[in-house]
């Protein structure tokens, strides 16, 4: 079977079509293929990454891969993906800077926090951090 010749939209609803017949048959399998699409979907790769933070206003990079890795470290998170703390701590910065600056507080420690609330919120959905930025 040839998918290529679909347009997005169309693969797109024959997917939603499919993952409605697995769940309506109570299948397991439907939350092992909506895992992979939204792996897929929402997977943000390092050049991906650098691209959007790039454009974050006013500031773009404050925080590179490297010195994110190296607060991690030093601070004792253990992290799966670098890329969802490179992200948030970037966005913190460009969003939230004068916040901790009026109260006094480090405002590394402050983004650091901040993204750790954001990605370990429990009751978020899967992949929040990649929708967060693919939208």
């Amino acid at each position: 079977m040839d998918l290529s010749k679909l347009s997005k939209s169309s693969l797109e609803g024959v997917i939603n079509s499919m993952l409605e017949d697995l769940d309506s048959e109570k299948s397991p399998l439907v939350n092992k293929y909506e895992d992979l699409i939204c792996e897929m979907l929402y997977y943000i790769d390092e050049d991906e990454a650098i691209e959007i933070v790039k454009h974050m206003k006013p500031f773009g990079e404050v925080y590179t891969i490297e010195s994110v890795e190296d607060t991690l470290t030093k601070s004792g998170i253990n992290y799966d993906d670098i890329i969802e703390y490179y992200l948030c701590m970037n966005m913190f910065y460009n969003d939230c800077k004068t916040y901790p600056e009026s109260k006094r507080l480090d405002i590394n420690e402050f983004c650091l926090e901040m993204s750790k609330l954001f990605i370990n919120d429990s009751d978020a959905p899967k992949y929040k951090v990649e929708k967060y930025f693919k939208m």
